[in-house]
């Protein structure tokens, strides 16, 4: 688990994109964060959450509590809805789609300013 320490600690922010199983986080992705617990990589650590429907929202609210209780900074993205299954789901495809790709690169470009924000007031003078 230093590795994801690590990787976790060394950036300014994270991308968490779940889908939901029975309302919840899936188990893997609630163990991962269990081992940052208690240590500093979360604290203060910018978290962009995007729900992959609008029906999942159990997950979603389940792992904002999560990483809040964590320290993080939650950042909730819209859901974007995703389509189940089929040869479109390849990542081409799906940046493609105006239903997907655009809110898609919204998010992305909001957390990115937000990232550049919390930057700039950490730097000297800033």
């Amino acid at each position: 688990m230093r590795g994801l320490r690590a990787a976790v600690g060394g950036v300014d922010g994270v991308v968490i994109s779940t889908p939901e199983y029975a309302h919840g986080v899936p188990g893997v992705l609630k163990n991962a964060l269990d081992w940052l617990v208690g240590g500093p990589e979360m604290v203060e650590r910018r978290v962009l959450l995007l729900g992959t429907s609008r029906h999942s929202v159990h997950a979603t609210a389940s792992l904002a509590g999560t990483l809040r209780m964590m320290s993080a900074h939650v950042l909730e993205a819209p859901p974007i809805e995703l389509p189940r299954g089929g040869p479109t789901l390849h990542e081409r495809a799906l940046a493609a789609d105006p239903a997907v790709g655009l809110p898609l690169a919204a998010a992305l470009a909001g957390f990115v300013q937000t990232l550049l924000a919390v930057r700039a007031r950490r730097a000297p003078g800033g």
